[in-house]
């Protein structure tokens, strides 16, 4: 009995060492897995650390790089808005000084012509003038004729030869009345003449004064025009 029971706790012995071994067996397995699952997931974060990581440099790197181009755009857009600033102030001085040109030299137009009018006005005062003082000789002689005409028929019939004289003297007088009728006639031609020149002249100069208004206005709507677009360009800096 004694030897049966000897035996049964050697097999008692035995077998809960051969299940604390199997439980270790059991343990170390369930360890390794643990320690292998583990280590598959330290190397995925690490993995997964160094691709984030990778595409984080790459990312600042792209980045870094768009901001260059970008600074370099912005330095370029400046430089080409100084450019064009500069073009159109230069157009603004060229244009308003062509404009100024213009104005000049219609003014200069102006000037000669209304000092030609005035000069005109003086010669047909003139003219006028001579033609009133000649168109008084002509009465004063025509006077003298119609003396002479009545002192002629009072001396007809008694002297021939004082008759003859005085028919002389009315037809010399006669002669001097045309040419002075004649020199009327021709300074009122001259007067015409000069008046239809002096109106004509002061159309001309009426259009000018128009045309310097004009250019007036077109060299403000230009200056505020050019004006408007250099401040749009300083704007858009």
């Amino acid at each position: 009995l004694e030897n049966l029971k000897k035996i049964k706790d050697q097999n008692d012995a035995a077998g809960l060492e051969a299940c604390k071994e199997a439980h270790m067996k059991e343990v170390e397995e369930l360890v390794r897995k643990s320690n292998r699952k583990y280590r598959e997931m330290l190397n995925e974060r690490l993995n997964a650390e160094d691709a984030l990581k990778e595409q984080n440099k790459k990312g600042e790197e792209e980045i870094k790089e768009l901001k260059s181009r970008v600074q370099k755009l912005e330095g370029e857009i400046e430089e080409l808005n100084k450019s064009l600033a500069q073009q159109l102030e230069d157009q603004k001085h060229t244009l308003e000084a062509e404009a100024n040109a213009k104005i000049a030299k219609v003014r200069d137009t102006l000037q000669t012509l209304r000092e030609q009018n005035g000069l005109l006005s003086d010669k047909v005062a003139e003219s006028e003038d001579k033609a009133k003082a000649r168109a008084e000789e002509a009465e004063t002689l025509r006077r003298r004729i119609d003396t002479l005409t009545a002192e002629l028929k009072q001396t007809s019939d008694s002297s021939t030869s004082e008759a003859a004289s005085l028919s002389k003297q009315i037809s010399a007088l006669k002669t001097q009345i045309d040419d002075l009728h004649n020199t009327v006639a021709d300074l009122n031609n001259k007067i015409s003449s000069q008046e239809t020149t002096i109106s004509e002249q002061t159309t001309t100069i009426s259009s000018l004064n128009d045309e310097i208004s004009r250019l007036k206005s077109e060299k403000e709507d230009l200056s505020t025009s050019l004006a408007k677009a250099t401040s749009e360009l300083k704007t858009s800096k």
